[in-house]
């Protein structure tokens, strides 16, 4: 075995970048690449013979399936024929080479269900991540699936956030759009910022959501709330959230949305500091008639995906949709 490490980032903590080689009994040999300050990305899978190799590109679907809030069911791990890997020779698969091979769906609770649990199997899911960033501790790690226990289970999703959508469906790019287009104010005052707070403040009380809630409208803070269950880290969430819809003029959900429909992630390829910016659900963009976007609402403290249902959830009764 031989590697190489580095940290790169001014003040990093944890490795920047990791190379790993592995000579196996049968003299086959890996190679393994981790980075964090890559400016292009390359595939994940790739594997040469003398007649022909394999190369596929993205990440399982499960991880991004899970950050939603999803749960295993029907087409769980299935990946779409744009994303499948592909097997041949000669030109490169970038450019059309060779047949695409269908990926193998994955199964996470078959893989605990294994290894009876996993030793951190009643763990809380992790919503909003303190302090921002990527905890390094998880570095690598499969997420913790725990057995459901009915629409209670906080593995994913909390049991009172159930509005307008079954908690399995995500909506799409074109679904996200359209709330975008469908919510807008045509005018969006002191008065109108102390009202929506003070709905979602309601909303969050009724179910007991853990959250904190923020609107800004150019610049400065018209409402914040913090309810009981939530901590100063879900307000770092709140301005990363934030800047990503001040940055792209749509929701944090959308943005992210977007990135992953292009078979990557926003992480990965918006090439913005994360400790600056999270493209996660929850904040949408307070948007004017004849203005534009003027300002964010943005809860932090559930799931992504719950977040983001919230906001909807109260701007819907709020504008009379």
């Amino acid at each position: 075995m031989y590697a190489e490490r580095d940290i790169r980032r001014p003040g990093a903590e944890t490795d920047d970048d990791t190379f790993i080689a592995l000579t196996h009994a049968n003299g086959v040999r890996s190679h393994l690449y981790v980075s964090a300050t890559t400016a292009q990305l390359g595939p994940r899978f790739r594997v040469l013979g003398s007649q022909a190799g394999y190369v596929k590109y993205g990440l399982d679907p499960q991880e991004a399936a899970l950050r939603e809030g999803l749960r295993p069911g029907p087409q769980w791990g299935a990946e779409p024929e744009s994303l499948w890997g592909r097997l041949g020779s000669g030109e490169s698969p970038l450019t059309g080479g060779g047949r695409p091979v269908p990926t193998v769906p994955g199964d996470y609770p078959a893989y605990y269900a294994a290894r009876g649990g996993g030793p951190d199997r009643h763990r809380p899911q992790p919503r909003d991540r303190p302090g921002g960033g990527r905890d390094p501790r998880r570095t690598g790690s499969c997420p913790t699936l725990r057995p459901r226990q009915g629409d209670g289970d906080p593995l994913m999703h909390h049991p009172q956030i159930t509005p307008k959508f079954a908690p399995e469906i995500t909506p799409s790019v074109e679904e996200l759009e359209a709330q975008e287009r469908r919510l807008v104010f045509r005018h969006f005052t002191y008065d109108d910022a102390w009202a929506l707070g003070t709905l979602l403040v309601e909303l969050a009380r009724e179910r007991q959501a853990p959250v904190a809630i923020d609107i800004h409208r150019a610049g400065q803070q018209l409402f914040h709330a913090a309810l009981p269950g939530s901590t100063p880290d879900n307000d770092a969430w709140i301005d990363r959230k934030r800047r990503v819809v001040e940055r792209y003029g749509a929701s944090s959900y959308l943005v992210g949305a977007r990135f992953r429909a292009k078979g990557t992630t926003f992480e990965d390829s918006a090439r913005l500091d994360p400790d600056t910016y999270a493209a996660h659900g929850g904040s949408f963009p307070i948007h004017v008639e004849n203005a534009g976007v003027i300002g964010t609402v943005t809860v932090s403290g559930l799931p992504q995906l719950q977040d983001h249902r919230m906001v909807v959830e109260a701007l819907e009764q709020f504008l009379g949709e």
